[in-house]
């Protein structure tokens, strides 16, 4: 294993705030703190801007998220179709595109105005053609509402973006009937705090399909809505799910095993599957 691979090993076991504090670091000392620039990495193009964190880490490390970005590498075929859910610039929406090959394909949803024009601007720099853009929050209910939304998150946690926005609102359900989906392979599912209302939500989808579903959990964020953890790792188990370790996909040996392995204050990413990995 390479230097810098010892490099990424560590960083991604670092808690978030721990990462944005070394990103920022890094990104002073190289003096880029807010260039924007148009690069490619593996065979993939992005227009990225250096003061957002998520670019950065593109920029810098080549990856954003280095362990689910080689579990999806990992997990994701050719015959697949895939589901980005809370897809922000497209780092894993591009990289699963890649992936599934031009006859198959990923449908990506970004309910934020800001991340989807960052979305589809990167979309468009490649040549993909099997990608499905969806600038809609899947709920649990067909409907609109109105709010102020962060949708930037700045290395220096200054001027982000607040946008007031109407956002659409649709079920999981109603997407895959309106859209005549008859399979669905793959989900990754980043939606910050709602992961149990969501999945509890899409039952009847997630029971029909039976996907491989890339989740984070954290405890604090799910309490912060009146949901736990446990709830959330109960909820899978009644369809039929087993989990499994993010980046050596061991499987747990049990709940409790799985959710004492969520550090205190960060989170981790859990691959979650009917069948063994």
């Amino acid at each position: 294993m390479i230097f810098n691979d010892w490099i990424l090993l560590i960083y991604d076991k670092l808690p978030r705030v721990i990462q944005r504090l070394i990103q920022k670091i890094f990104d002073l000392f190289k003096l880029k703190k807010w260039k924007k620039i148009h690069t490619t990495h593996e065979g993939i193009a992005y227009d990225l801007d250096l003061g957002e964190l998520i670019d950065n880490s593109i920029y810098n490390f080549w990856f954003f998220e280095r362990a689910t970005h080689n579990a999806i590498k990992k997990l994701v075929k050719e015959n697949m179709y895939c589901l980005d859910i809370w897809a922000n610039i497209g780092a894993h929406t591009l990289t699963m595109a890649k992936l599934v090959w031009e006859n198959w394909k990923v449908i990506a949803f970004e309910p934020m105005k800001w991340a989807f024009k960052k979305l589809s601007r990167n979309c468009k720099l490649n040549s993909f053609k099997n990608i499905q853009l969806n600038n809609i929050w899947l709920s649990d209910r067909e409907d609109e509402f109105e709010g102020e939304f962060k949708t930037s998150w700045r290395i220096d946690g200054k001027n982000s973006v607040i946008e007031k926005q109407t956002i659409a609102l649709k079920t999981l359900d109603d997407f895959v009937r309106e859209n005549n989906i008859n399979q669905i392979d793959f989900i990754k599912l980043d939606i910050d705090w709602y992961e149990y209302k969501m999945l509890s939500w899409w039952k009847k989808s997630i029971k029909k399909f039976k996907p491989i579903i890339l989740f984070e959990l954290w405890e604090y964020t799910l309490r912060a809505v009146w949901d736990s953890a446990k709830e959330l790792v109960d909820l899978l188990e009644d369809l039929g799910y087993s989990f499994f370790n993010e980046e050596n996909f061991e499987k747990y040996e049990s709940n409790s095993k799985l959710l004492f392995s969520i550090p205190k204050n960060a989170t981790i990413n859990v691959i979650c599957s009917t069948v063994k990995l």
